[in-house]
């Protein structure tokens, strides 16, 4: 199947929608039956790019239309998707999709901790929606609290500016764990 899609943006447009519909129903009907729920939503997130290329309207794609496929994602899924819409300049939904996982966030793996945090910084910070900067910064008082070697590490290793993020809060958290390093 994997292959099959992989192929199908060969074709045109009609070849392709006809394609992609037997290749949708016998996913359905596989999963099912055969699939576990998680590996369900893993490839339900990482083939959303193709089938949601390969399917593109002229109406702009709204949180609402994807919202339970990020709600359900893994958290390094949701990453992958954030990633997606960002690549689209869809910061609004990239920084949602973020957010639906920031309880998830494990700060003992300090790699995907590092990366979730500056994408939702980024994502949060170029959607220009005022409500992510409240949640981020929630998240970014956390990891200080729980792990400030990483909460340190973020800033230090990405230099990271915080004239860029003009969050004197965070700039402020960074200043009194990190300053004594």
């Amino acid at each position: 199947m994997a292959l099959k899609l992989n192929s199908v943006n060969k074709l045109d447009n009609n070849s392709r929608r006809e394609e992609l519909q037997i290749l949708s129903s016998l996913f359905s009907s596989l999963t099912a039956t055969a699939i576990p729920v998680e590996l369900y939503n893993t490839l339900r997130s990482r083939f959303h790019p193709i089938t949601n290329d390969a399917r593109k309207s002229k109406k702009a794609e709204t949180y609402k239309n994807i919202k339970e496929l990020s709600q359900s994602s893994p958290i390094l899924e949701s990453v992958f998707l954030a990633d997606y819409y960002a690549e689209q300049k869809r910061f609004d939904l990239a920084a949602q999709i973020l957010f639906d996982h920031y309880k998830e966030v494990d700060d003992e793996n300090k790699a995907l901790c590092k990366e979730f945090c500056l994408r939702m910084l980024y994502y949060g910070k170029a959607s220009k929606i005022e409500a992510f900067e409240k949640q981020y910064q929630g998240v970014f008082k956390k990891l200080q609290k729980t792990n400030p070697e990483v909460f340190c590490e973020i800033f230090e290793k990405a230099k990271v500016s915080f004239k860029f993020f003009e969050n004197l809060h965070i700039k402020k958290m960074y200043c009194d764990a990190c300053a004594s390093k």
